[in-house]
């Protein structure tokens, strides 16, 4: 699917919604969904893949969590090491979950990339690390390096009386159980790397993705 040209933010809005208004399990995507924006105001060129991921709440959820941020989470991602600094095709990556509780929720990679690059050649080095890692899994050097990361962000997200009423909040509203975030971190924290795999190789593939493309449109003279 390829889109006429539009603005940025509104674009990605409508993306990201219609990604979240997908039912996970009886929409199944056959084709990955594209979605071109061409537009002489992009700043630089950039891709970003979406995935349906099951819902917050649920041990695939926190295994994703942990899978993403292996992938492009920090220096040490396999991400930025491959497409920063080995390639060179890409400034910076990002990515993570946005947790929803009905329906799914979404996983999320960003690559903005470097002046001229290819981004098919971006996105095909993108989806062959995705399937890398669904075939193998993490190392334990990696699960260690984003459990400590994912350990340090929950205890900011909990490290005033202000933050820690949020996070009560949060699951009192949303899980009718302001307990569960007692269990939250250990939970995230007891998924293994088989679990993790397993998540990547059902929700990371080509086949359960929706890449948005923004490329620089040079204004005509």
């Amino acid at each position: 699917m390829t889109a006429r040209p539009a603005r940025t933010a509104s674009s990605l809005a409508a993306v990201v919604l219609t990604a979240a208004c997908m039912s996970y399990y009886e929409i199944p995507i056959e084709t990955p969904i594209r979605v071109e924006v061409r537009d002489e105001q992009v700043p630089s060129e950039a891709l970003y893949f979406i995935f349906r991921t099951p819902p917050d709440g649920t041990r695939e959820c926190d295994a994703l969590d942990l899978g993403l941020a292996v992938l492009a989470e920090g220096d040490s991602s396999r991400l930025t090491a491959r497409l920063v600094r080995k390639e060179q095709l890409v400034q910076f990556v990002a990515g993570g979950m946005q947790r929803l509780i009905g329906g799914v929720s979404i996983g999320l990679l960003i690559l903005r990339t470097m002046p001229g690059a290819d981004l098919a050649q971006v996105e095909a080095i993108v989806n062959e690390e995705l399937a890398a890692f669904a075939a193998d899994g993490p190392t334990a050097d990696e699960i260690e390096r984003v459990k400590a990361q994912a350990e340090r962000a929950f205890l900011d997200s909990v490290g005033t009386a202000e933050s820690l009423a949020d996070q009560l909040s949060k699951y009192a509203t949303l899980f009718d159980d302001p307990n569960k975030l007692n269990t939250a971190l250990d939970d995230l924290l007891s998924v293994d790397a088989a679990e993790i795999q397993a998540a990547a190789a059902a929700t990371l593939t080509a086949t359960n993705q929706l890449v948005l493309s923004y490329h620089l449109q040079e204004t005509s003279v």
